[in-house]
């Protein structure tokens, strides 16, 4: 079996363990079944062929050590563990774990993440093409090592506890076609729109920036010819 979809279900109970002897499965979706309760993630450990893993709204608080059994899944393209309650990795816990290097999608949004998960991510595929970590508690400034992720194309921080200015990094984000970091704590002068400029101009076509502490005067948009949706607002 290469293709296994049990998503928006009623099961409850553990997740059955004999999941890890389908050593063919390239698609799993557990998503959805509330009642699913899970210990331990060691069972993904014999899925070596899995390319797309969600198990979104499934509660993993129990499994500290998740960014553990997922970096091993050295195929994985698509990560989906929204609303899963995970824990925040501890930076001693990481430093010899990588995070899976063919991941191109990864969606993390609504946990209790922090700062600390950018470790494990910045370690991973240099294709990353989709980042999701909205609705989490991630604070401090924006790491500059965004800028070698260049291969982004939607990136959402949104709602959030980041700070400081936006570095100039961001300026490497040169095929960047959504950025949303509304509703955390940014400030600075909106001219770093400009960095984005240099390379995203043509790619860029929704900037979400509300909720913040932006100032100064407003850029010339018109520079991004493909922008289709702008929001600036609580500024």
């Amino acid at each position: 079996m290469k293709y296994l979809d049990l998503s928006l279900n009623y099961f409850n109970g553990s997740i059955p363990l004999q999941l890890g002897n389908l050593s063919s499965l390239q698609y799993l979706n557990l998503s959805l079944n509330l009642g699913f309760e899970v210990g331990n993630l060691k069972w993904l450990s014999n899925l070596p062929n899995l390319k797309h893993l969600d198990l979104s709204e499934i509660s993993l608080y129990e499994v500290k050590d998740w960014f553990h059994f997922i970096g091993r899944l050295s195929k994985l393209s698509t990560l989906t563990l929204s609303f899963c309650y995970l824990s925040p990795p501890t930076l001693s816990s990481l430093s010899h774990i990588n995070a899976s290097s063919s991941l191109v999608s990864v969606h993390l949004d609504h946990n209790e993440l922090t700062s600390s998960i950018f470790p494990w991510l910045f370690n991973s595929s240099s294709s990353l093409l989709f980042l999701d970590l909205s609705w989490n508690e991630i604070n401090g400034s924006i790491p500059d090592s965004f800028g070698k992720m260049n291969t982004l194309l939607h990136l959402n921080l949104a709602d959030n506890h980041l700070e400081h200015e936006i570095l100039k990094s961001f300026g490497n984000l040169c095929h960047l076609q959504t950025l949303d970091l509304s509703t955390n704590n940014l400030e600075g002068e909106l001219a770093f729109i400009h960095n984005l400029s240099s390379c995203a101009r043509f790619s860029t076509k929704s900037l979400k920036l509300s909720g913040n502490r932006f100032a100064g005067q407003l850029p010339d948009f018109s520079i991004f010819p493909s922008l289709k949706a702008l929001d600036l607002a609580h500024n």
